[in-house]
């Protein structure tokens, strides 16, 4: 990469012009995306939680709550809505769990702000 004078050669100087504008181009940073997967990975881990631990709905709701922001997500538990207004832009899960020796299922929607 060196000649005898200690200069780049002219090779050396286009790799590292290359690699400079590989790393300019880079994807930028997606927020939302981002905002998404965290608000996903939370609302999952509440309802394992809930499931495991066979919380009371009102419970769920203080939970939600604190780790999702009130006003910020929908519940359900089978069909009946517990809390929350329905969204367009929203991340939601279900998981069921056995209650009083019958099945139930617990949907949780995170909403997304953009």
């Amino acid at each position: 990469m060196k000649t005898d004078k200690g200069l780049m050669t002219l090779e050396a100087m286009l790799s590292l012009l290359l690699v400079a504008a590989i790393m300019a181009t880079a994807a930028p940073h997606n927020e939302t995306a981002e905002e998404t997967l965290l608000q996903h990975s939370k609302a999952l881990d509440l309802l394992i939680v809930w499931a495991t631990e066979g919380t009371a709905e009102n419970e769920m709701v203080l939970d939600a709550e604190l780790l999702l922001g009130k006003n910020n997500f929908e519940l359900y538990v089978d069909t009946e809505k517990i809390y929350g207004e329905p969204s367009r832009e929203k991340v939601s899960e279900t998981i069921l769990r056995h209650r009083n020796g019958k099945p139930e299922e617990i949907t949780l929607s995170a909403h997304i702000n953009k």
